[in-house]
């Protein structure tokens, strides 16, 4: 019976201890639970990248522990633009790394890590810091193509530039006629330039403006940056009006007599400033209508737009980039060439023949003939007779 009584202390002793351990265990494991690390700055990462590996980019991580030192590791939660999953693997350098991994970070307190990307591509996610014993701390991440500010400028000012120059000699030596670079206007145009060629580019050419003006380009632009949109649409804006101006600087007065044999100033101009302000003109709205098919590009379904908007928008500008050709050909001949007169054909001097009624007697069956005058060349008409 002692035995029974001795066996039973020693079995609820044991369940005693084991669950003394167990809560001993679980306290430790609900302590080591509460440590964790955290990002302090910044708030989010942007990577950019050129090639296979990142611009270095620098965050500060802080242990909110209280146990032994850890060793973090970086690692990434990314996916494209289609929602697919984009890996990429973090690399730790600089004084921030030891032995090719991160530096120890001591609990309570904070450290600066030194991270490059490598194999980027254009993807968006999370930063993940994470080490043994404590809870792992993620910051948003986004890592793009490094797009220079100025990227596509100079291609969007040459471009449309050949274009116009090319367009513009073969318009010249199809209008000109007989006409050269020095002599003054002989073409029936108005004087001023704005209403004589520039009308109906310019409208064509406000078209950037205007979508400028709407708000549709995204944050993020490829071809040309947004800064990059609104430059090109202010210089070829001031473009078309220094080319008026360049127009109308270079004028000749001379008095002349009106059809009432009054005194009035004349007032011509020039082929050469002419063909000039023709061009800076021509160069600004082919200039803004290639921005156009550049910033229609960017538009997406992510700016409710869809691929087939986008190809009918092009077709388009490519329409009315082809009208632009005719009119101005039409334009410079007008401006620059003398009309011709038209072909006249010479009529001759009408015959007069007087009949004297006295002279035909009652009864009489008299006959007179006339005959009528023709022009070189033709059949003479037969005889008209006059009964």
């Amino acid at each position: 019976m002692l035995l029974q009584i001795s066996g039973m202390k020693r079995f609820v002793l044991t369940i005693f201890l084991v669950a003394l351990l167990g809560s001993a265990i679980h306290s430790a494991v609900a302590v080591a639970a509460t440590d964790q690390l955290s990002f302090i700055q910044p708030e989010t990462v942007t990577v950019t990248y050129s090639g296979d590996r990142s611009d270095e980019v620098s965050v500060w991580l802080k242990n909110d522990g209280t146990g032994l030192p850890v060793t973090p590791t970086f690692s990434t939660v990314l996916e494209d633009g289609e929602g697919k999953g984009a890996p990429v693997a973090v690399e730790v350098v600089g004084e921030s790394a030891e032995a090719g991994k991160a530096a120890p970070l001591a609990a309570g307190q904070v450290a600066r890590y030194q991270l490059v990307f490598l194999e980027p591509s254009k993807s968006s996610g999370q930063l993940v810091a994470s080490a043994l014993r404590v809870q792992p701390a993620t910051l948003p991440l986004s890592i793009g193509p490094d797009l220079p500010s100025a990227r596509g400028i100079n291609a969007a000012l040459l471009i449309p530039l050949v274009i116009a120059i090319v367009w513009l000699v073969i318009a010249w030596f199809i209008g000109r006629g007989s006409t050269g670079l020095r002599d003054k206007l002989g073409g029936t145009a108005e004087l001023d330039f704005s209403k004589s060629f520039a009308s109906t580019l310019t409208a064509v050419g406000a078209l950037l403006g205007t979508i400028i003006a709407a708000g549709v380009l995204p944050e993020e632009t490829v071809k040309l940056s947004r800064g990059g949109f609104v430059g090109l649409n202010l210089t070829f804006g001031v473009a078309i009006v220094i080319a008026a101006a360049v127009a109308g600087s270079f004028l000749s007065s001379e008095a002349v007599k009106n059809k009432d044999g009054k005194d009035e100033w004349k007032v011509e101009g020039y082929v050469l400033p002419f063909m000039v302000s023709a061009l800076i003109t021509l160069w600004a709205v082919l200039g803004e209508l290639f921005a156009i098919w550049l910033l229609i590009g960017e538009l997406g379904a992510g700016e409710g737009f869809t691929s087939l908007g986008v190809t009918m928008l092009r077709v388009l500008l490519v329409i009315g980039a082809l009208a632009l050709l005719p009119y101005t050909v039409v334009k410079i001949k007008v401006a620059v060439r003398k009309p011709e007169a038209a072909a006249t054909q010479t009529v001759p001097p009408l015959r007069v023949f007087k009949v004297k009624p006295e002279t035909i007697s009652a009864g009489d069956d008299q006959v007179f003939t006339v005959e009528v005058p023709t022009t070189s060349g033709e059949a003479p008409a037969p005889p008209i007779q006059l009964l």
